[in-house]
């Protein structure tokens, strides 16, 4: 996962009216509801909302886009998320009467057409979790024989994505029908038998086409954390133990850079901080070698930190000194690698 923020808001302007009522609600409690947006790679607050003694709200908040959710603080579990809508019903969000006990990170039932989707995709996604989790741990139990599960994954899998193709139709042109839809959707295992890639294995087919439905060109698909929720699963998967496997997933990963700067940068760095999280060195010198000169001429947005890392990297000689550089101190002052080192070191 990502550990700093790397790019600027994604988030539109304007104003945004959110009314509707908590329950239940205990007499003299006081409850603030804290407004988030995902951009990029974390939740941000962007308001907050106090309700009346009745558990009310009716309030205009900052212009958000893409998936929010609202939060009761300071509880860090209990919120739901939602979808802004795509033009005039995104001014006004009407949450009608909020059931508490469903405030679980479960999505909300807003009446929108963006929203009523959002919200059978979720379910739909839900139930393929369950399908899935029995079908993997009958393996597990078992090993041979005929998987009792498997109909049933095959069967939410294809509901899944007939779901998201008509969703996309139904909703071109909104963030729900062009991102949201290709976020959900996901290469089955039964596309592996029609493909014209006969040498391949089913695993090595699925590395190679598991992203491929993602818009990688549309930044609009850091406003929702399944995009980063799908690239960490990818580098769970496919980056195997053995240099070749690795690289290979980088190189995949990497080539769906479409020419977004803020979708490239953030590909990049994707792979650079899982790489220093999980110290591996072998991902680290190919990332370096293979793709840094070219990322960091192509996206100049790489912040200072990143750059001196990269640059001690780059310049890192088993035996021999490292390679001086600057770096801002926690006061705000500048200094050096070989202003720190001791006379006679």
């Amino acid at each position: 996962m990502l550990i700093i923020a790397l790019f600027g808001p994604l988030s539109s302007f304007g104003q945004i009216n959110m009314m509707g009522q908590l329950k239940p609600i205990s007499d003299g409690e006081k409850v603030v509801f804290v407004v988030e947006a995902w951009d990029t790679e974390n939740w941000k607050q962007k308001d907050t909302i106090q309700l009346s003694a009745d558990g009310k709200f009716n309030k205009t908040v900052k212009k958000m886009s893409g998936q929010c959710r609202l939060k009761i603080q300071p509880k860090p579990t209990q919120w739901l998320d939602f979808i802004i809508p795509t033009g005039p019903a995104g001014k006004s969000i009407d949450f009608g009467v909020i059931d508490r006990l469903r405030m679980n990170g479960l999505t909300a039932e807003l009446k929108d057409p963006e929203n009523i989707a959002y919200l059978k995709l979720n379910l739909a996604q839900r139930e393929l979790q369950v399908a899935k989790d029995s079908f993997e741990q009958w393996i597990l139990r078992a090993g041979v024989g005929t998987n009792p599960w498997h109909a049933s994954y095959l069967a939410k899998h294809l509901a899944l994505n007939t779901l998201c193709i008509q969703s996309a139709k139904d909703l071109k042109g909104t963030f729900t029908g062009d991102i949201v839809t290709r976020l959900y959707y996901s290469a089955a295992s039964e596309a592996f038998e029609q493909n014209k890639y006969t040498d391949l294995t089913e695993s090595a087919w699925q590395r190679q086409h598991a992203l491929d439905h993602i818009p990688f060109d549309d930044p609009r698909i850091l406003q929702h954390n399944r995009m980063m929720r799908l690239l960490i699963q990818y580098y769970k998967t496919y980056f195997y133990p053995d240099n070749n496997g690795t690289q290979h997933a980088m190189d995949q990963i990497m080539s769906y850079r479409k020419g977004n700067e803020m979708v490239d940068e953030w590909l990049f760095h994707f792979l650079w901080e899982n790489s220093l999280i999980k110290k591996e060195d072998e991902p680290i010198n190919y990332l370096i070698s293979t793709y840094t000169s070219g990322c960091m001429e192509e996206i100049p947005g790489l912040d200072n930190s990143t750059n001196n890392r990269i640059i001690a990297f780059q310049n890192c000689v088993v035996g021999q000194p490292g390679a001086d550089f600057k770096a801002m101190t926690i006061t705000g002052d500048t200094t050096h690698l070989y202003g720190l080192e001791k006379p006679g070191k």
